[in-house]
Order: structure tokens, then C-alpha cells, then sequence
């Protein structure tokens, strides 16, 4: 399963030699589980509905570009 460095960090008790350069807003309570293969990541209700529309949009378009194949990577 794929892991950030934090996660890595996290798990085998190891100092990061550089400070992460970002701190997820959205991501900072995320429930990870992996079944046959498949990574699904919960996250936390957010509290402020101006975000949680934005977040929902942004991830949205950011599909909707991968399938266009429009993608920014």
C-alpha cells in the first residue's frame, strides 16, 4: 500500500531530515484500510461548509480531468 514519508515516519519512529513542506488541512484525521488491492481513505466530516464544498469540487474537476485526459501533473 502506498504511504506518505510522514506515515513511514510515524510508524518506524524515524526523524524526518527536512521538515514536510505541507500540512493537509483536509487529511489531518484520515482512516486508511486496503482490500483486495484497493486503498480506501476516509477523512473526517469538516466542520466549515464553504470548505467542504470547495474540497468536494476541487476533487471532483481534478477527476474530471484525469478522465478528459487533461490532467496537470
Amino acid at each position: 500500500m502506498p504511504v506518505g514519508f510522514k506515515a513511514l515516519a510515524d510508524r518506524y519512529d524515524i526523524a524526518l531530515a527536512q521538515p514536510l513542506r505541507v500540512e493537509s488541512e483536509i487529511g489531518t484525521a484520515r482512516l486508511s484500510r486496503e482490500s483486495d488491492g484497493n486503498v480506501e481513505n476516509r477523512y473526517s466530516q469538516l466542520e466549515d461548509e464553504d470548505m467542504a464544498e470547495r474540497v468536494v469540487e476541487a476533487v471532483r474537476s481534478a477527476f474530471e480531468d484525469r478522465e478528459m485526459g487533461t490532467g496537470r501533473e
